[in-house]
């Protein structure tokens, strides 16, 4: 009985560090306005574009997918952790 115990507890401090994890992501999931400042401040998209291009947004609760429409197309960025931006490269995935 004393090994079955002992082999149990490197799974909690494991499982402890996942839902701290996951409620920090959770807490830090970026808004649409967020979104747009941290573009803004990377000068990834001017000022004035990055304010007037509709951005639609989904929850995914410890991450966001945000879809910017450009009335001919569209771009899908993925964030979390409130800094944390990924843009994927449509000609690099085609290349792939």
């Amino acid at each position: 009985m004393a090994k079955a115990a002992r082999s149990s507890r490197p799974a909690v401090p494991f499982l402890l560090g996942v839902i701290i994890l996951l409620v920090a992501l959770a807490a830090t999931n970026p808004s649409k306005e967020h979104f747009r400042q941290v573009m803004r401040d990377q000068q990834s998209l001017t000022l004035d574009v990055a304010s007037v291009l509709p951005i639609k947004r989904t929850n995914y609760v410890i991450a966001s997918k945000f879809e910017i429409q450009y009335g001919i197309g569209s771009t899908v960025c993925w964030g979390a952790a409130a800094y944390v931006f990924i843009c994927p490269d449509k000609d690099a995935a085609a290349k792939s």
